[in-house]
Formats: C-alpha cells, structure tokens, sequence
C-alpha cells in the first residue's frame, strides 16, 4: 500500500529565486514593503517498498525606496529501507532493516537588489548549500550582477539577469580533492504568463559556465503550472532538473524533483 500527500504552502505569490519579475515596476517605493512565504511538501509510500520525502521552503523580501533585500531557504530530507545489493528488489532482511537516510539538501541565498531604473537593478547576494548526495559537503557562492525585467504585464513578466558568480566547493570524504574554487559567468531568464482565467505557467533557466574549463557548464530548470482554486488558494505542480556536465567526481550528472503543493496568499 502506498500513499502520497502534499501539505500547504504560503506565498505572497509562486515565484522563483533571482529577478523578481512580478514585482512592480517602481523604482523608488513610497513606503517599505515586506513579504514573507512558507512552503511544505512531501510524498511516503509504504508496504513493499518504504520511504518518505519532506520538503520546504521559506522565503521572504523586504523593499524600500529603491532598494530589495531577499531570503530564500530551501530543503530536501529523505528515509527509506534501499536495496543495498542491488538484486532489483527488497529482500525480506532489507524489508526488515531500520529506514536510512536517502536525501538531505539545504540551501540557503540572501540577495540584495539596487534599482537604477523602474526596469533595472545591480545585484549581490551570497549564499550557502549542503547537498552530500551530489557530493557537496558545503557549497559557498558570492555572486554580482545585472538584471532586466523585459516584460512587465499582470498576465505576463519576463526577466533576464547575467553576472558572475565565485564557489568555494568542499566535497564529501572520498572526493580528491577535496576542495575546489570555482568562477563562473551566470545568465537567467525567468518568466509567468496567465494562460487563463485561473491558469498560469512559470519557467525559469539558469546556466553557469566554468571560466577556468569551458566544459564545466551547469544548467538548473524550474517549471511550474499554478492552478486558482479560490482567492487566496492555489494548487502547483513543478519541476526542478539539474544538469552538471562535470559533476563531482564519483557523482552522477542529473539531479530531479517534481513537487505538488497548495498555495496560500497571505496578501
């Protein structure tokens, strides 16, 4: 018998990470503004296979006069009873054996934004991931750059950024070596466009290239379709995939999430 379930969520409204697209168009805010969201998830199947994943998020902007400063945290955490000789099954030993631990990433980004037009902003954020099952131990980044929102409309936002991003790489025991700073140039589009009523889709594509070996490109993607159920409630469905063409050695190259969630507007 299996089972799944996702729990609610709340956001001032379903965004990504990086350039704000649905923000208005203000340079300078008459007064300080705040949000703040929170988002939880999962899914647990039991019987012959056992294991649950939990899911989270929070996230949360304070704006004034021209500038923003930015928080997201995010986390994956997984248990589950593994097929530890690999026969394709669970034999009645591991079916027996105490759920391990199959999934634990966190990270945490703080940014801050400059405006030097209603359209443009300067930007700077720093921030930190745990993620021992792609083989980071800890991942620090500093990173500056340009942003453009390209379209602005209720039902449709486009946003661009490019900068340059500086990681501090620390990897798992095993992984020679150990250490590794990397530079990398970083470009973004993210965009949401309402294809009814009540209907939306959301995409995002990040991609950071290694300056010091061009064939280190990493490639992130979020895609989302967001359904208003009610005012203040919504249901969606995503996607997160994760490319690294030189991933940590030892590691493979693709990581994968796809996530259900209702979505509560506090605002």
């Amino acid at each position: 018998m299996g089972w799944w379930w996702a729990a609610l969520a709340y956001a001032e409204t379903p965004v990504f990470v990086g350039a704000d697209p649905a923000a208005a168009t203000q340079l300078v805010v008459a007064r300080p503004v705040a949000t703040l969201g929170a988002e939880f998830g999962g899914s647990a199947t039991g019987g012959n296979t056992s294991f649950y994943t939990l899911t989270s998020a929070v996230n949360g902007t304070y704006r004034w006069q021209q500038n923003k400063l930015g928080l997201v945290a995010a986390g994956v955490y997984g248990r589950g009873r593994v097929d530890a000789d690999a026969s394709g099954s669970l034999s009645p030993d591991e079916q027996d054996a105490d759920p391990v631990e199959t999934a634990r990433r966190v990270s945490v980004d703080l940014r801050m934004d400059r405006f030097v037009s209603p359209m443009d902003a300067l930007y700077a954020l720093t921030g930190v991931l745990v993620d021992p099952y792609a083989g980071y131990a800890q991942r620090t980044h500093e990173q500056v750059g340009y942003s453009r929102r390209l379209l602005a409309r209720p039902d449709a936002q486009l946003a661009a950024e490019l900068g340059f991003d500086y990681a501090q790489e620390r990897y798992v025991p095993g992984v020679s070596p150990g250490y590794q700073d990397v530079f990398a140039v970083r470009e973004m589009v993210t965009g949401q466009l309402g294809v009814a009523e009540n209907l939306s889709l959301q995409a995002q594509v990040e991609v950071y290239e290694n300056v010091l070996d061009v064939a280190d490109v990493r490639v992130l993607h979020n895609a989302a379709l967001v359904v208003k159920v009610s005012k203040t409630l919504q249901v969606k469905v995503g996607n997160t995939f994760v490319y690294d063409n030189v991933p940590v050695e030892g590691f493979g190259r693709f990581d994968q999430t796809t996530s259900a969630t209702f979505v509560a507007s506090l605002l």
